[in-house]
């Protein structure tokens, strides 16, 4: 039978045990997710640093990955998303994820250069701009037009019409100088038809 020491000393191990479990079981994922994400800035895998880093209390050092794989990692993302849909036959959507890609590079420059990313941007945003070249033919020049576009509907007649038929889709002062070219002719095929027809009559 236990005297009262020894329950007190068993209480006070047990209370020990269970308080060494608990901290274990808080600090260590957090010790080994900041170990994965410090292995894997290394290996240039920014995904793995944003998801182990983010939403945690971080010191100095982890701060400066964090920002630099937080601002990398947006560009991995429409690259990665492409290579998704490019597999599962999405071509839109594959289409749609590159020139994604070449609109969020302009928008994170600037957050680039300051956090020190400015070189794993510019490998990655060459990828997307060979990418769009080798597999949709479009070059830089063409994917600026069509990021440029403020109507959502223009933006999708666009990336359809890329895949479609390699090119935009003609634009309306296109469409309207066929047509006025195709009406100016008109009158001459008309006055062509008359003069056959007053042969035609003239030789009853």
């Amino acid at each position: 039978m236990l005297n009262r020491k020894s329950l007190l000393t068993l209480v006070a191990f047990d209370a020990t045990l269970i308080s060494a479990v608990l901290l274990l079981g808080i600090f260590l994922p957090d010790y080994i997710d900041r170990r994965e994400a410090r292995n894997a800035f290394y290996d240039g895998d920014y995904v793995t640093v944003y998801q182990n880093l983010h939403g945690k209390g971080l010191g100095e050092s982890d701060t400066v990955l964090y920002n630099r794989a937080a601002v990398v990692e947006k560009l991995q993302r429409k690259l990665d998303s492409y290579q998704i849909n490019e597999r599962t036959g999405n071509r839109a959507q594959a289409l749609d994820a590159l020139l994604s890609g070449a609109a969020v590079y302009d928008d994170i420059m600037a957050a680039g250069n300051a956090y020190g990313a400015e070189n794993e941007l510019a490998i990655l945003y060459q990828q997307i701009i060979d990418t769009l070249q080798s597999q949709f033919q479009v070059d830089e020049a063409v994917a600026r037009e069509v990021n440029s576009y403020e109507s959502d509907d223009d933006y999708s007649e666009a990336v359809y019409s890329l895949i479609n038929n390699g090119k935009l889709p003609e634009s309306e002062t296109e469409e309207t100088e066929e047509t006025g070219n195709a009406t100016e002719q008109l009158p001459d095929l008309l006055k062509e038809e008359e003069d056959l027809m007053e042969n035609v009559d003239s030789s009853f």
